[in-house]
C-alpha cells in the first residue's frame, strides 16, 4: 500500500455551491414553489404545520427556511409522523405523506438545478481522484458522480469495492454518501421500481435494508411525472421515493438506516495520510458530524511521514467551529473551493 497517496475528502454544501447548487434557504424556496404548483394539497398541509411550528400565520414561502428554521420544521413534521405512527395513521413504512413529499420535491429541485454540463473545476477535481481516495460527502446532490463520469472515472457506493491491490478495481473511486442521496431509495418492505433502481452490491450489517440507486435519477428529465407516494400502480410512471436524511430530531432515526457507513468512517481518517474538509460548516447542533470529527481529528504523524488536515471554507463563523483542532495541526484555506485548491491537492500529494 502506498501510504503517501492515501486521502479522505469530506464534502459539505460549500463544495457544490460554486456549481450553482444553493444553500438551504434558497434551495428550499425553490423546492416549495415547485411543490405548490405540482402538489398543492400536501403543500397546504405542510404550510399549516409550519404555521404551528413557527407560531405565526405566514405563507410557507415566506417562512424563515434557513438552516435552523428548516431543522425546526423537519423536527415538527417528524413529531407529527411519530404521533401518527402511534395512532396507526402513518401513510406507509417509508413515512408520512408530508415528509415523503418534502423529500421528493427537495430532490427534484436539486436534480433540476444541478448543471447538465459540469463546470471544469469539478471535472478537474474528479480527474485527480483514484482508488487510494475515499470521499465522504454529506450532500444530497449527484454533482460529484456526474463529474467523475465526465472525467472518465468510475465510482462506487460500495465502501468495500475499490482496491489499490486489485488491478481490475484500481480505477474505482469510493463515494460514501453519509446523508443519503436524491438517487437512492430503500425497499421499505418491498422491491423498488426495477425500471430505474439497482441494488448497491454489498450486504449491510445489523440486518439493515439494502440501498438501491438510480443512474437515471441523476438527470432532471427522469423526475417528471413520477409517483412518489406509491399510492397507485401507474405503469406509465416511475415509483420514486428518494432517501435523503433531513435535519432535526428525526435525523437520529433516519441515519440508523445508513449505520454501516457510520460504523467505520473514523477508519477513513486513521488509514489516510491527508484529509480535506471542503465547505463543511460543522455547526454546533450537527451532533453526528461533529462527533465524527472529534473522534477522528487531528491526525498524528506516522513516524517520519507528515500528515495533514486541510480545511477549505470562506466563512469566519464556520472556521471557528474547527477550533478544537490546534493551529499547528491544520491548514486553513479561507476561500471558496476552486481550481487553486485542486492544484494545491495535487502538489500536496507529491510531497
Amino acid at each position: 500500500m502506498s501510504l503517501e497517496k492515501t486521502r479522505v475528502f469530506v464534502l459539505g454544501a460549500g463544495f457544490s455551491a460554486s456549481a450553482g447548487i444553493p444553500m438551504t434557504d434558497t434551495l428550499l424556496t425553490g423546492a416549495m414553489e415547485l411543490m405548490r404548483v405540482e402538489c398543492n394539497g400536501i403543500y397546504q398541509r405542510i404550510e399549516d404545520s409550519a404555521q404551528i411550528c413557527f407560531e405565526n400565520d405566514l405563507p410557507l414561502i415566506n417562512q424563515n427556511l434557513n438552516a435552523p428554521g428548516f431543522s425546526k420544521l423537519c423536527s415538527y413534521l417528524h413529531y407529527v409522523e411519530m404521533r401518527n405512527f402511534g395512532g396507526g395513521e402513518r401513510w406507509s413504512d417509508a413515512g408520512d405523506r408530508e415528509l415523503l413529499t418534502l423529500k421528493y420535491y427537495i430532490s427534484k429541485k436539486i436534480a433540476q438545478i444541478t448543471p447538465a454540463e459540469i463546470p471544469e473545476p469539478y471535472i478537474n477535481f474528479a480527474q485527480q481522484l483514484d482508488c487510494y481516495d475515499i470521499v465522504l460527502t454529506f450532500n444530497w446532490d449527484c454533482l460529484l458522480e456526474k463529474a467523475l463520469l465526465a472525467a472518465g472515472k468510475s465510482y462506487t457506493y460500495n465502501p468495500y469495492e475499490s482496491d489499490w491491490c486489485d488491478p481490475a478495481k484500481e480505477h474505482i473511486v469510493r463515494v460514501i454518501k453519509m446523508h443519503g442521496s436524491i438517487n437512492w431509495t430503500l425497499p421499505h418492505g418491498g422491491i423498488p421500481d426495477p425500471r430505474i433502481y439497482n441494488q448497491i452490491n454489498f450486504d449491510p450489517n445489523f440486518n439493515l435494508d439494502p440501498i438501491f440507486h438510480s443512474g437515471a435519477l441523476m438527470n432532471s428529465v427522469t423526475w417528471e411525472n413520477n409517483d412518489w407516494l406509491l399510492s397507485q400502480n401507474y405503469a406509465d410512471k416511475y415509483s420514486v421515493q428518494p432517501f435523503i436524511i433531513l435535519p432535526g430530531i428525526g435525523k437520529s432515526y433516519d441515519v440508523r438506516k445508513l449505520a454501516y457507513f457510520w460504523d467505520r468512517p473514523s477508519g477513513a481518517f486513521s488509514t489516510r495520510r491527508d484529509s480535506y474538509i471542503v465547505g463543511m460548516s460543522l455547526s454546533d447542533d450537527d451532533f453526528f458530524v461533529r462527533f465524527l470529527f472529534l473522534e477522528s481529528l487531528p491526525m498524528e504523524n506516522w513516524d517520519t511521514m507528515e500528515r495533514s488536515t486541510v480545511i477549505i471554507n470562506p466563512s469566519d463563523q464556520d472556521l471557528i467551529n474547527y477550533n478544537f483542532i490546534a493551529e499547528e495541526d491544520k491548514i486553513i484555506r479561507q476561500k471558496p473551493f476552486d481550481m487553486e485548491d485542486i492544484n494545491f491537492m495535487i502538489k500536496h500529494r507529491e510531497r
